[in-house]
């Protein structure tokens, strides 16, 4: 059995509004999504979802070569979807059979 980390989720959750500063939704996608930050000893890493048993995984890595293995892996796979996170950049990936008309329309597939 998977050891379980605590947090502090009901406890902020009921929290009352007005404690909490407003933000503009740009300015929170820009601070949060565009300003991630890896430990500069990583080279990657990988969250994947397996769409057969919706397990998800996360793998790090601190050889280019062995995230690259890793993400051919995946892709050969063909049944789990994949965000991989270097220091310059984020994608997610999707295996063609699962794509959805919404991906399709929302994003370049």
């Amino acid at each position: 059995m998977k050891k379980e980390f605590p947090n502090n989720y009901n406890m902020i959750k009921n929290c009352p509004a007005e404690w909490f500063e407003p933000i503009e939704f740009v300015t929170f996608m820009h601070w949060k999504i565009d300003g991630w930050e890896m430990p500069t000893e990583y080279h990657c890493m990988i969250r994947a979802r397996n769409h057969r048993t919706n397990k998800v995984t996360e793998h790090v890595y601190k050889s280019g070569a062995a995230a690259k293995k890793k993400v051919k892996e995946l892709i050969a796979g063909a049944e789990t979807e994949f965000t991989v996170c270097t220091h310059n950049d984020i994608q997610h990936l999707i295996p063609l059979k699962y794509v959805t008309d919404n991906d399709k329309e929302n994003y370049s597939v």
